[in-house]
């Protein structure tokens, strides 16, 4: 998490701003009067965040999750944030507010307790909607490409001396005391309908969460509501490639990024690998060079996206050079790890079909030379069930595929009728190429006796797959079973 100075524009409060003497203490701005906060799974990727943001700006924060390590646990605890182990009615407190993770509904034993005692409780997307009120806020939707956006965007911005807020995957955040606020915004249930922005960033629309999303129609129809509601004086910036996502229907002022010579920020790459060089032309006019500090083209249009946002918000082209050149990249996005018997190994987030692909082909950029082992978890049974096929072709595209067991959503019930075998099943191949295993510790087993120098080895999925990278690496150790 990192904090800083007070700056940007005058004339809002920060979230937290320490009132005047004599003034009511309104504990976040927007009328918010919370002293206490509690979290209900604040182990998410998005509580952990706002929980860290609260923390530094003087709010009490409490929470309480599973018995399990998480990505987020690094972030918490350099926050000062011990979470309680597991579920309980008595952690609920003395807090003035509740908030709860969008995977727990009304019957948890933490949010009835909060009821019974006439506790306010807020989920997730309605508290950070409500943050976002208090300042001028920013919001990076897209299927892919959200969390890589919002952290360059909050990177440069920071860079420019703005002192930004921003809510990052992974529970990364910043918790300055500007007036700018950026958060990724989630399509899933149409929580993104919260947030009340001043400028939405659109990555991309791509059919996810079949669990909640009737058909690609349906899904898209969530994205034209949050443009809709952007204000008149607002910004859209989205990504002009993609008709479905160019055409958005807004009352904003729209600005396109992306190769196609319409758009208002047009790309071009210069070379693949490590140097992730390209130039940038605004409405014409040439921007010149720039590097970015992580690899990947899609990285590259994640750049020019929040370029875009930050060259209209009025920081300086050098400034924004400079920012993405520093750039490290977002914790388990096409993460370093370590090494095992010499092979590079990498985390990944990637648990879409596309964004598999993307970071195949971003290591492909990067380390042509090497063998491409991919260990793939997929994440919930209804998105695994409803794009099998797309799973396996993207699969396909590495030199060798390990497949652990779906990881269960706490928001599904049951499995669904299918298992990560029949992804497995679909791969060409047969089993020199393809192997399954129901543990995460068969799969580091299975690798460590296999991987050598020539070979580069990536661990991708939204669940906990990460550790098998850990583990082969001998940062931590797995248990049996």
């Amino acid at each position: 998490m990192r904090s800083g100075r007070r700056s940007g524009r005058a004339g809002r409060r920060s979230w937290r701003q320490r009132p005047a003497e004599g003034e009511a203490d309104e504990g976040g701005g927007a009328g918010l009067r919370y002293r206490k906060v509690h979290f209900v799974g604040i182990k998410g990727t998005g509580m952990s965040a706002v929980a860290q943001i609260l923390k530094a700006n003087g709010v009490v924060v409490t929470g309480s999750d599973v018995d399990r390590s998480f990505p987020t646990d690094a972030g918490l605890k350099a926050a000062g944030i011990v979470p309680y182990r597991g579920f309980d009615p008595a952690h609920v407190g003395d807090a003035d507010l509740v908030v709860v993770s969008a995977a727990y509904g009304p019957d948890h034993p933490e949010v009835l307790e909060a009821r019974r005692r006439g506790v306010p409780v807020k989920q997730y997307p309605e508290f950070l909607g409500e943050m976002m009120r208090s300042k001028r806020g920013i919001a990076v939707a897209g299927t892919h490409g959200k969390t890589t956006t919002t952290a360059i965007i909050a990177h440069v911005l920071q860079k420019a001396g703005l002192d930004p807020q921003a809510v990052i995957g992974m529970g990364q955040a910043y918790a300055g005391r500007g007036d700018l606020l950026v958060a990724e915004a989630c399509e899933y249930r149409r929580h993104f309908l919260n947030f009340r922005a001043e400028i939405a960033v659109v990555t991309s629309i791509e059919l996810d969460h079949p669990d909640y999303f009737e058909s690609l129609e349906d899904y898209e129809a969530a994205f034209r509501e949050f443009a809709a509601g952007l204000p008149p004086d607002g910004l859209l910036v989205c990504w002009g490639d993609d008709p479905r996502v160019a055409s958005l229907p807004t009352r904003a002022r729209r600005v396109t990024y992306g190769y196609g010579p319409d758009n208002d920020y047009r790309l071009e790459l210069l070379g693949p690998g490590q140097r992730n060089r390209f130039r940038v032309w605004r409405r014409g006019e040439s921007l010149g060079e720039f590097r970015l500090g992580v690899p990947g083209s899609h990285n590259a249009l994640n750049s020019v996206a929040a370029m875009a946002v930050t060259l209209e918000l009025g920081v300086g082209v050098e400034t924004v050079r400079e920012a993405l050149a520093c750039f490290r990249g977002v914790r388990r996005r096409f993460e370093y790890v370590g090494e095992c018997n010499g092979a590079q190994v990498f985390d990944d987030y990637a648990h879409h079909p596309t964004a598999i692909e993307t970071t195949i082909q971003a290591v492909r950029d990067a380390l042509p030379d090497k063998c491409l082992w991919v260990a793939f978890q997929p994440h919930t049974y209804s998105r695994t069930k409803a794009l099998l096929d797309e799973f396996a072709a993207a699969l396909a595209k590495a030199d060798r595929v390990i497949l652990a067991e779906i990881f269960a959503s706490a928001r599904e019930q049951g499995g669904a009728g299918v298992s990560s075998r029949d992804i497995a099943d679909r791969i060409p191949g047969g089993p020199e190429k393809t192997a399954y295993f129901k543990t995460l510790r068969e799969i580091v087993e299975h690798a460590r006796s296999r991987l050598g120098p020539g070979d580069v080895f990536v661990t991708m999925g939204a669940g906990d797959i990460y550790h098998v990278a850990y583990a082969l690496v001998g940062k931590q150790e797995l248990a049996a079973g």
